[in-house]
């Protein structure tokens, strides 16, 4: 069953934004920053990335993912990727040059994935239902809302998100809460744009 039909059916629950809300084929694994860091590239607040898969930089990293978020968008067939950290509402003309960079590389079977959005934004998650439906993607992976930050690193030779481990070890409980206050995060906030 796709996540999808599951995620518009919870999309009118109670705690719908208040706690965190989790789909997935499967449940992520860890990987260590020392053994990747050396393969990544960064993926920074605002920034979009579109990339096919090389040994030199096999995985993606987003650090402290809060009330942005991180869309991967992963052609199966040919190991290429488009990454999205919106911190803002996606408009209508980024919409199209997402959609013409996957037609143009011909990416024809696509994985999904959203993760982070702390915050219950009905303008971010719109952004979601619309990518989702231009792109007819599958939506294989769902983590949104709650308290804690989240590091992932995004291996785009196998279209897998990883729980980054920052200092190499599994992270105590609270260590991963999120401490800024909505008005720094809102300072930083910046339009999407492709690197």
């Amino acid at each position: 069953m796709e996540l999808f039909e599951e995620y518009s059916r919870r999309l009118g629950g109670l705690d719908f934004g208040t706690v965190r809300f989790r789909l997935a084929s499967r449940e992520r694994i860890h990987a260590s920053l020392s053994r990747i860091a050396a393969y990544s590239l960064p993926i920074e607040m605002g920034q979009a990335r579109s990339l096919d898969y090389s040994e030199a930089s096999r995985y993606v990293l987003a650090e402290s993912i809060t009330r942005d978020m991180l869309i991967t968008i992963y052609d199966v067939n040919t190991s290429q990727a488009a990454l999205l950290r919106p911190s803002k509402e996606i408009d209508g003309a980024m919409e199209k040059t997402v959609a013409t960079t996957v037609k143009k590389r011909r990416m024809g079977n696509l994985e999904m994935r959203v993760i982070g959005l702390q915050e219950n934004d009905a303008h971010m998650l719109s952004c979601i239902v619309r990518l989702h439906s231009l792109l007819k993607a599958q939506l294989v992976e769902v983590d949104l809302f709650g308290n804690d930050m989240r590091h992932i690193a995004f291996d785009t030779k196998q279209g897998m998100c990883y729980d980054l481990l920052l200092l190499d070890r599994i992270y105590r409980p609270h260590e991963l809460a999120n401490t800024e206050r909505k008005e720094i995060f809102d300072n930083r906030r910046s339009e999407l744009k492709f690197v």
